[in-house]
């Protein structure tokens, strides 16, 4: 059953998240993140909230280009986290309720096995979760650095196997 072609891996697509940390004039530190991508497969990303630890709570609204992001729900204490797709553009996801998983558009509510409606957040992989974690552990890192600047988190170094 493995050598299915649909049932192959998918790398991902890459790209490069930066974290830039500042301190401002009364000394309170803030970070920006930014997102590139620049390898000739498809890419796509949402954004999450989690807490310093890495536990996601909620959904990021990103907005679009030239528009306003929505704050998060809770000021201070939590952390935007860009979470990037396969090499075809599409997410995998993981039911809560059969375990069953696919991959499918960045707005997938539903399990195609078992029918289950639920958030994105719901549908996270134990992988998307690993790299919220992690992700958090590096913003922690940089916040509590002792000087200011960019913190590369380097995703094309995973997705080489894209790229024939």
């Amino acid at each position: 059953m493995t050598d299915r072609p649909d049932f192959q891996a998918v790398g991902h697509s890459g790209g490069q998240v930066t974290i830039r940390v500042a301190t401002d004039e009364h000394d309170r530190r803030g970070y920006q993140l930014t997102w590139q991508h620049c390898r000739p497969v498809p890419a796509a990303m949402f954004g999450v909230y989690a807490l310093a630890q890495g536990i996601v709570f909620c959904q990021a609204e990103l907005g679009g280009f030239g528009s306003a992001m929505k704050p998060p729900p809770i000021p201070g204490g939590c952390y935007l986290v860009f979470i990037g797709s396969d090499c075809e553009g599409l997410f995998g996801r993981q039911c809560p309720a059969c375990k069953g998983y696919w991959r499918g558009q960045v707005n997938s509510r539903f399990c195609p096995y078992c029918g289950l409606q639920a958030r994105l957040l719901d549908f996270l992989t134990p992988g998307q979760l690993s790299y919220v974690a992690q992700f958090c552990a590096k913003m922690t890192e940089a916040l509590n650095s002792d000087t200011d600047g960019d913190h590369i988190v380097d995703m094309d170094a995973v997705a080489d196997g894209c790229i024939n």
